[in-house]
């Protein structure tokens, strides 16, 4: 009877089966890899997404850093700050809020704003989507050097440094 279990035909069809769950099992493991791929790849899209929801749906800026920077100080005139500090990145809202906060506390508002209101003059840019200006007085004398702006997915331009 042992004999018979080692036959030609017997062991053809083993050696086909081993083929067969050998086969399989690299489809196994090429289908669960590009699961596991798509799955990563597919966190990962909405991760970004996440990320960037607060700044395609941020709405305060304008068209133009002059644009937005115009909201800026219509927003000090006014006296209103929590509108001033939305003209800034979002991260740098909170802290943009409390120094203008600090400033119009210490009644040195009208001071900014008189600074900020001789007019911006273009400097430059380190990239696409980014533009950088400067404040000088009548005399010409540089008040403000740095004034940065970026542009958000959305299209409108934020203050990143003033």
């Amino acid at each position: 009877m042992i004999k018979n279990i080692f036959t030609k035909q017997n062991l053809k069809r083993v050696g086909i089966v081993i083929l067969g769950l050998l086969a399989l099992f690299f489809v196994v493991i090429l289908a669960g890899d590009k699961y596991y791929r798509y799955s990563q790849e597919k966190a990962q899209k909405k991760l970004v997404e996440e990320m960037n929801r607060p700044y395609l749906e941020d709405t305060y800026g304008g068209k133009t850093p002059e644009e937005t920077f115009a909201m800026f100080l219509d927003a000090l005139k006014k006296g209103d700050i929590e509108l001033a500090s939305k003209y800034f990145d979002i991260k740098k809202q909170g802290e943009w809020k409390n120094i203008l906060q600090k400033v119009k506390d210490d009644n040195e508002l009208s001071i900014l704003i008189d600074e900020l209101s001789q007019g911006l003059e273009y400097k430059g840019s380190l990239y696409k989507g980014n533009k950088q200006y400067q404040i000088k007085d009548k005399n010409g004398k540089i008040i403000y050097s740095l004034i940065d702006f970026s542009q958000y997915p959305s299209g409108i331009w934020k203050i990143n440094l003033l």
